[in-house]
């Protein structure tokens, strides 16, 4: 579905149409605007209303800073499915919105024009204004296809109030290992009299993103270093695996009910995603903090999984230099400021957006957010080349069939030689 922005705008009257359609003859002919196509996701039914505020703004100033600029913001679902075949048509847009899980795909496809030569006269949206992971999205081989402008991560969000009633450290970094983990889990479990778990301890998930994240924590590598290459199948992707089933196996798995788990407390920690925009929503008065994944036995870092999304500008698009006045402001600081002003939400990728005002006067006013830096500087790469397939081979020969009797380490070495010979073909 193709939604266009400007709804109102653009809906006229079949009266008002056949009317002009009398005048055309008698008026003298004008020059057309030059249109600007933008495709995204981020509609009001995606993102709430408040985002109509964004694309007001934005749409407005940049027609005010382009006389004879036209921009049509068209909402779109199904991507990247329709942009693959709009741009093989040669009826792209001239700006998109594009997610992790498919822009290295894209652009190996020759569906997105290299960047490197707006970038070098544009040093605000040079590659050193952005975190270390999120470059690691946008580019191949030094050529810049996409510029990052959201972000997102896991953490581990958990309840300090929970903490505090089982004597627990509620410090961010607190829980040092794995070992800890443990040691902490099992406090903060609650049973009900009849012995069935009320509030676990940890709310283990096991799918190729949570697995993912305790793999970094443990040292591990999803990718090879030319990320054309599966590792994930060693002793340290086992090793993460086991731990996840081991906590399972004790009962550390939130109890049914409604709501989020984490909000409705039926779980003192829980690993999402998210700045606890959903959370603060459902229950304002929960007292809760975000913090990386403590190292396991094989790591010696903290870690967690980040991705951003990105804009680029499609091959064979109508107005490239256009394009990039829209990216330069959309990605640049004054932008990013407006976006948080107008939508509340520090998912931004830049380094400098923390040196600011509006950052220090949030961090203020939300507390939980202060790790934010922390987690975008220990944050290593969703599974972001060939990830639905290799979601599907882990789903589909790790997951599932643990449950069947496959052992970790048979289902991980057959979901890596048949995610490698994706790589093969």
């Amino acid at each position: 579905m193709i939604e266009n922005n400007k709804r109102q705008s653009r809906t006229v009257s079949c009266y008002v149409f056949a009317f002009m359609a009398i005048l055309v003859f008698s008026l003298p002919a004008v020059v057309s605007a030059t249109t600007l196509e933008i495709w995204d996701w981020w509609s009001p039914t995606v993102m709430g209303q408040a985002i109509s505020t964004w694309w007001d703004h934005v749409e407005e100033r940049f027609e005010k800073e382009n006389p004879g600029v036209n921009v049509e913001i068209m909402f779109v679902t199904g991507m990247p499915t329709k942009l693959i075949t709009a741009v093989a048509a040669g009826v792209g847009p001239d700006v998109t919105q594009i997610s992790v899980s498919y822009a290295r795909d894209l652009y190996e496809s020759g569906m997105l024009m290299p960047l490197n030569d707006f970038v070098s006269k544009t040093p605000s949206l040079s590659q050193d204004q952005f975190f270390p992971f999120a470059r690691l999205f946008n580019s191949k081989d030094g050529v810049i296809y996409a510029v990052p402008h959201n972000v997102d991560n896991n953490s581990l969000h958990y309840d300090i109030d929970a903490f505090h009633e089982a004597g627990l450290d509620a410090d961010p970094l607190a829980i040092a290992s794995w070992d800890m983990f443990r040691d902490y889990v099992r406090k903060l479990t609650r049973f009900s009299d009849t012995g069935q778990v009320v509030r676990a301890g940890y709310d283990t998930t096991i799918g190729t993103v949570s697995f993912q994240n305790w793999l970094y924590a443990n040292g591990g590598d999803f990718y090879n270093k030319t990320h054309d290459g599966f590792l994930f199948a060693g002793p340290h992707g086992v090793e993460a695996l086991e731990f996840l089933l081991e906590l399972r196996s004790h009962g550390q798995q939130a109890p049914a009910g409604t709501g989020l788990v984490f909000a409705s407390r039926r779980a003192a920690i829980v690993l999402e995603s998210g700045y606890g925009t959903r959370i603060v929503a459902e229950n304002p008065d929960m007292n809760f903090g975000m913090t990386s994944l403590p190292p396991g036995p094989r790591g010696s870092a903290r870690a967690v999984t980040g991705w951003v999304n990105m804009l680029a500008i499609p091959t064979g698009a109508k107005n490239p230099e256009l394009a990039w006045e829209w990216i330069k402001y959309f990605a640049g600081l004054e932008g990013q400021l407006k976006f948080f002003e107008v939508y509340g939400r520090a998912g931004i990728p830049r380094l400098d957006f923390f040196r600011t005002r509006a950052w220090s006067n949030f961090v203020r006013e939300h507390p939980f957010i202060r790790m934010l830096p922390h987690l975008l500087e220990s944050a290593r790469e969703y599974p972001f080349v060939k990830y639905r397939d290799i979601n599907s081979i882990l789903t589909t020969n790790v997951f599932n069939a643990i449950g069947r009797g496959v052992a970790p380490q048979a289902g991980l070495e057959e979901a890596q030689r048949l995610g490698n010979l994706l790589f093969a073909e």
